[in-house]
């Protein structure tokens, strides 16, 4: 990443307690570049690493006793949400487990980091409309992006007048940092936690109505009553940047879930599709809309974020 990580090295020691000694000590010097983790019930310890596309395998089956420990030290740091996922306090790590019939039999780690700069591209298209919704596959970067641009609204100068009127809606911990006390990377941003994925729509009302935002901000929208949400938001001013999965702009105005986030008119004037790690496709929704409506698909502008 040819951009600067912003605490990396603070926020990956807040991780290693969650950690059981074993599979920390075969992470050895290569720990810093920690994209992901797996820990599943009797199956091989393997993570992966920035840069790399393959997991890489240890020598080290995880155990019930693994599965116990990190049930002791999850429980003791708040425990799960009901989509399954917990925060690492004070960081944009996340958490999530594998459950079956009341038992945990896996966890996936990811790290989240904040990069100083990331997205600084997309900065004169966000100076004209403050609104982008960013598209793309599981694991494609969107979430780092979106940091990024919540990064850059408080710090560039072009975006600052929106620095304490952007509220992000933050479900996972994932965008502002998890726990009470925003992220140092986004100070100057008025984080609306949601304690349940169950609350997010209701939470995205409540920061539309109270905290008088210009911009709402909202990770992996993926629900009906969330997109209605959204919607509903314009009416008060505000402008969405948010992210949601999808292969491409196509399936997901094709997407009756995410229906309300186009129609009548679409909540933002940007999307951008998540090519590959630092490569994005940028669609005016004005040119991309009447595409999509007859059944193509848009062309945008490539750019390097």
């Amino acid at each position: 990443m040819k951009y600067p990580t912003i605490r990396a090295r603070e926020d990956l020691e807040l991780l290693e307690p969650f950690l059981p000694h074993d599979a920390r000590e075969l992470l050895g010097d290569d720990f810093g570049r920690l994209d992901e983790l797996r820990l599943l019930l009797e199956q091989p310890f393997c993570a992966l690493f920035s840069g790399e596309e393959e997991y890489r395998e240890y020598p080290l089956t995880i155990t019930g006793a693994h599965m116990s420990l990190m049930l002791s030290v999850t429980e003791e740091a708040g425990g799960f949400r009901d989509d399954n996922r917990m925060g690492v306090e004070g960081t944009g790590h996340r958490i999530s487990r594998i459950r079956q019939r009341g038992h945990t039999i896996g966890y996936t780690i990811r790290v989240g980091r904040y990069f100083d700069g990331i997205g600084l591209p997309l900065v004169p298209y966000l100076c004209e409309e403050p609104s982008m919704l960013i598209v793309g596959e599981a694991g494609s970067g969107k979430t780092t992006l979106l940091r990024g641009i919540l990064r850059l609204i408080v710090t560039d100068p072009r975006l600052r007048k929106y620095r304490w009127r952007t509220v992000p809606v933050d479900t996972s911990g994932e965008m502002c940092g998890a726990g009470r006390i925003v992220h140092a990377a986004l100070r100057g941003v008025v984080n609306m936690p949601v304690d349940a994925k169950s609350e997010q729509a209701k939470v995205i009302l409540e920061a539309t109505t109270n905290q008088n935002p210009r911009i709402i901000g909202v990770d992996e929208i993926n629900k009906l009553a969330e997109a209605e949400e959204v919607a509903d938001a314009m009416k008060y001013g505000a402008r969405l940047i948010g992210s949601t999965h999808g292969r491409d702009l196509r399936l997901v105005h094709a997407n009756k879930n995410l229906a309300p986030l186009f129609s009548p008119e679409p909540v933002f004037r940007w999307a951008t599709l998540v090519r590959s790690r630092g490569v994005v496709e940028v669609y005016d929704m004005r040119e991309a809309l009447p595409v999509l409506g007859a059944g193509g698909q848009p062309t945008g502008k490539l750019l390097e974020v």
